[in-house]
């Protein structure tokens, strides 16, 4: 394939505040994203990340270190192009396939309308992507999304610069005949990055002695809701609260907010940020940090 792309380079300027991707039980992968915020373009002035004359049927990338956590709640995108009517299918693959490539059918996926990409993309946001439900990482796995071919459809992944994928580089295509290969091989290993998706995974459980640690908070940065998910139990007198960076309570429920085991908190009225969750239960008080971008 011709290397003869050229690229340019974007900063995302609306987030404030950013601190690590763990919180509590979870983590985001991959976040934030190590390096220069880049689009590129293939030789014929489309996408190397996404749409391309080459009709590309898919891009991932590969994750292979995230010990202790295994559930795949879901994944952070960020978009640079968007544009059509086809809605965007977004998958995490194990590792199952042809030496080690995506396996067949996807572990989960979901289905965002293009709508809310063209959104995001507009905005400068991050696409959010819950699963339905969770994947369990057995192994190395893949994230990553459907790249759409129909004529007025386009769609790209950001990524950071070439040269800061990593060695080796663990960004991923499907080409049109359903074979995967690593960039470095589909772009002459002239194209070594990390995609803007960002797995947000958890624990399988939480710390039994303690009822406030058996929970998972995602996702983190978090848009305009968090997840409050105490996977199998709901602790004896829970409060919840959320408090501003000088330590305002902004939010405050209790158990009749939880559906099962989950509360979905809105953030819609709440400003970008560092905020603190603070869980209290019968047995203890436990806090935790979350990032709020707008």
């Amino acid at each position: 394939m011709s290397n003869a792309f050229g690229t340019d380079s974007e900063t995302k300027n609306s987030y404030i505040n950013v601190i690590n991707g763990t919180v509590g039980n979870c983590d985001t992968l991959n976040y934030p994203l190590n390096g220069t915020p880049s689009l590129y373009a293939s030789p014929s002035g489309y996408y190397a990340t996404g749409t391309n004359e080459y009709r590309d049927k898919a891009k991932a990338q590969y994750f292979n270190d995230f010990s202790p956590y295994y559930r795949i709640m879901g994944g952070i995108y960020w978009f640079g192009v968007a544009a059509g009517t086809t809605a965007v299918n977004c998958h995490v693959w194990d590792n199952t396939g042809v030496n080690g490539t995506p396996g067949a059918l996807p572990l989960e996926s979901k289905t965002i309308p293009i709508s809310t990409v063209i959104n995001d993309v507009t905005n400068n946001n991050y696409t959010y992507v819950m699963f339905d439900n969770p994947a369990m990482a057995y192994g190395p796995f893949y994230m990553g999304v459907d790249i759409p071919n129909t004529p007025g459809d386009t769609l790209a992944v950001k990524s950071n610069a070439t040269g800061q994928g990593g060695n080796p580089c663990k960004a991923w295509e499907q080409w049109a005949n359903g074979s995967w290969y690593n960039f470095s091989v589909a772009w002459g290993g002239n194209l070594n990055v990390k995609l803007a998706i960002f797995p947000i995974i958890c624990m399988t459980t939480g710390l039994p002695e303690n009822d406030a640690e058996n929970v998972s908070i995602y996702p983190n940065p978090a848009h305009n809701s968090i997840n409050i998910d105490f996977i199998n139990k709901l602790p004896e007198g829970l409060q919840v609260g959320l408090y501003d960076g000088v330590g305002n309570l902004v939010k405050s429920f209790d158990k009749n907010a939880f559906n099962g085991y989950k509360a979905e908190v809105a953030l819609d009225d709440i400003s970008s940020g560092l905020y603190l969750i603070k869980i209290h239960t019968k047995k203890s008080v436990y806090n935790k940090k979350i990032t709020v971008i707008k």
